[in-house]
């Protein structure tokens, strides 16, 4: 196994040498699959899981492989292990060849090398791929990567040669206090290189535990460095027994960023940019103390991943603000672009119209200003709101520290950081408002338009949507004056059929009662058979003289258009009750029954309390209707003398009242029952069946 193990090691170094290689061999057609059968000891943790790679040993040597597939089977590794490995070489991603494991299975424990010291030069050589190994040295930078948060590296430095170790298991707080410590770092050398934001940094050490760094020599205390002096060289280039770190102490001229950015104002009258590495900044005009790693623009000396502290005040002198034109800053007397560095940290006076909506205290926030064709940013972001607020075209003058801010470089920073230009102000007296624009501004002139073309649009909504509306109750009366129509022409109708039997049938029906009566006033001259008859006719005449009567008031009232049959019904009932006390309860609603039902039932219960005062001599009468289920159930209960109803009247003593009832119900498919005994009272009950509106009377 040793062979293969060396074999697949080769076949590794050869095949992942770089990506260009692979993929020019994989173009080519020349890559073929190599299939694998080893058995190697796992030497490190997995890199990373969504890759899936760790480094295997055996004695011919370090190889890299995949697992990715098993691993997401939720199978995993131990260092230590000694495994037997199965699976072919194959292309993982981005061109990258590697063995992909598709077996494995634990056979013992095995045994890992220690590592092996080498230099950068080594590593470069490339003969230590996969293999873990020891650099010792000076860190000169650590950092978290902003192309790839999840990685940050350690920059190491011994006898001028750099070498880079990434990491994924390193936090920020391993981080800090590393900058001037000697170390020594454990990793694994990079099995392939010319991948990823960082390509071309060439081969790197990989840390996989934050314990396979060894802090040989501490850094010294954070403002035990020496001072930002001297030429460029001396302080980029230190001897090795000089830290990396210098410190600063200045005024605060101007902070901006939100803090993390400040500007210095040395006892000697120069200006140091100072980027801060965290925590609260110092006030304008604070005088501080700053330590961090030096950076230049080839024109000043800067800090970087600072920290400060409050120190002693010295003698300075404020100068007055110089009045320049913004043309003055940006561009030389041709118009090409042109930056005046040595106004760097000086106070300066600018005039110039707004022309974007300052954000005041934001991370970020600026003000554009714009004169003579040219514009200048205006960082406002530690400037509270001003007295007066600020909008475009608004025409200004501020008061702020020049920052001619380029390119910050040193050797170790293989990143360079690239900023802007522009005034930073100190307070919101820094503003002074020259003129007022309009009122007719081109925002304002735009929000009138916009407000007019949407109420112009909501009122075309409004008319549409009274239009739809016209048209549903235009629709809805037109029915409703149908409705109307109906009903005028059947009440119309029936009063026509009302005169002509008041005026005909009527007439008659009384002359004949008249006559009638006339003849019982000379029954006494009469035979004796002929007073029963007599009375007779009279009751009959009479009785239907009330019915016609009754006839001609509900043919020329209007209970089949009411809606409301409990205010109908007591219109109906009141002119026949005398001094009779009525409670009324009629729930039903009209819709429910047909017009020969109504009719009908009107006419029963206008019987049954007629009967109820005229023979009962009743004080109190109770009518109530509730539907049950489908049908109708109406009472009428009364407190007069009662009677037995096995006994009273009927057709033969001229009493056509209940009977008349109980063919009238009959007629509509109901039931009519009486109750009642002398003394007593008497209740009526009338039951009608479903679908009353259905049901015509016969």
């Amino acid at each position: 196994m040793t062979m293969l193990a060396a074999a697949l090691c080769a076949e590794a170094s050869d095949i992942a040498r770089t990506a260009d290689e692979a993929n020019r061999m994989a173009l080519a057609g020349v890559v073929e699959e190599v299939a694998f059968d080893i058995t190697a000891t796992v030497a490190t943790p997995v890199f990373h899981s969504a890759v899936g790679s760790f480094e295997i040993v055996d004695g011919s040597g370090y190889a890299t492989v995949n697992a990715r597939r098993l691993f997401t089977q939720g199978r995993h590794v131990e260092v230590g292990d000694l495994m037997r490995f199965k699976g072919a070489i194959r292309t993982v991603e981005d061109g990258i060849f590697m063995p992909v494991v598709e077996e494995m299975s634990v056979v013992g424990r095995g045994t890992i090398p220690d590592p092996e010291d080498v230099s950068a030069a080594d590593v470069f050589s490339g003969r230590f791929t996969s293999h873990r190994v020891r650099l010792e040295g000076t860190v000169v930078e650590a950092f978290r990567d902003e192309a790839n948060p999840e990685y940050t590296f350690i920059v190491l430095v011994k006898d001028g040669d750099t070498m880079y170790f990434p990491s994924r298991s390193l936090t920020d707080t391993d981080l800090a206090g590393l900058v001037d410590a000697r170390v020594s770092i454990v990793g694994v050398c990079s099995s392939y290189r010319g991948v990823g934001p960082r390509a071309r940094l060439g081969y790197e050490v990989n840390i996989l535990d934050r314990k396979d760094i060894t802090i040989i020599t501490p850094p010294p205390a954070p403002f035990d460095v020496p001072d930002l002096e001297g030429n460029v060289h001396d302080i980029l280039f230190p001897d090795d027994s000089l830290p990396r770190r210098r410190k600063l102490r200045g005024r605060v001229a101007a902070v901006w960023m939100h803090g993390r950015m400040m500007m210095l104002k040395a006892p000697d009258g120069s200006a140091s940019t100072v980027a801060l590495s965290g925590g609260k900044p110092p006030a304008v005009g604070d005088f501080v103390e700053a330590a961090g790693l030096p950076e230049t623009d080839f024109y000043h000396l800067n800090l970087a991943r600072a920290i400060w502290r409050r120190s002693e005040p010295f003698t300075y002198f404020d100068m007055e603000p110089e009045s320049v034109a913004i043309a003055d800053l940006v561009a030389d007397i041709r118009g090409l672009r042109k930056f005046d560095v040595v106004r760097h940290g000086r106070i300066l006076r600018v005039a110039g119209t707004v022309i974007d909506s300052p954000d005041y205290g934001a991370e970020s926030g600026t003000v554009l200003l714009s004169d003579g064709g040219k514009t200048l940013a205006v960082d406002i972001g530690s400037v509270s709101e001003p007295p007066e607020p600020i909008e475009p075209g608004y025409r200004i003058e501020v008061d702020g520290v020049c920052v001619m801010d380029t390119e910050n470089w040193r050797p170790q920073a293989p990143f360079p950081h690239v900023t802007g230009v522009f005034l930073v102000l100190r307070n919101p007296d820094d503003i002074r408002v020259l003129a007022r624009p309009s009122w007719w501004t081109p925002k304002r002139l735009l929000m009138v338009i916009g407000a007019l073309f949407a109420a112009l649009l909501a009122i075309l909504v409004w008319n549409r949507a009274l239009g739809r509306l016209a048209v549903r109750r235009g629709r809805e009366l037109f029915r409703e004056q149908v409705t109307r129509a109906k009903a005028d022409m059947r009440t119309e109708e029936r009063t026509r059929l009302a005169v002509e039997l008041h005026d005909s049938v009527a007439q008659n029906l009384t002359g004949i009662s008249l006559e009638l009566e006339t003849a019982l006033d000379f029954a006494d001259s009469a035979p004796p058979d002929m007073r029963p008859h007599l009375d007779f006719a009279a009751k009959a005449l009479k009785s239907c003289r009330n019915d016609l009567r009754n006839c001609i008031w509900d043919l020329r009232g209007t209970a089949l258009e009411d809606s409301n049959l409990n205010e109908t019904l007591g219109k109906a009932l009141r002119p026949h009750l005398g001094e009779a006390e009525l409670a009324l309860d009629f729930d039903v609603p009209r819709d429910r029954l047909s017009d020969s039902t109504v009719f009908s039932l009107f006419k029963a219960i206008r019987e049954l309390v007629i009967n109820a005062v005229r023979h009962g001599g009743a004080k109190k009468i109770e009518i109530t209707g509730r539907l049950d289920g489908d049908g109708l159930v109406c009472r009428v209960r009364d407190d007069g003398r009662g009677f037995d109803p096995e006994t009273s009247p009927g057709l033969a003593q001229g009493h056509f009242g209940l009977q008349g009832i109980r063919e009238r119900i009959g007629n509509l498919g109901g039931r009519f029952t009486i109750a009642s005994e002398p003394g007593h009272g008497a209740e009526a009950t009338i039951s009608l069946p479903a679908h009353l509106e259905d049901r015509e009377a016969t």
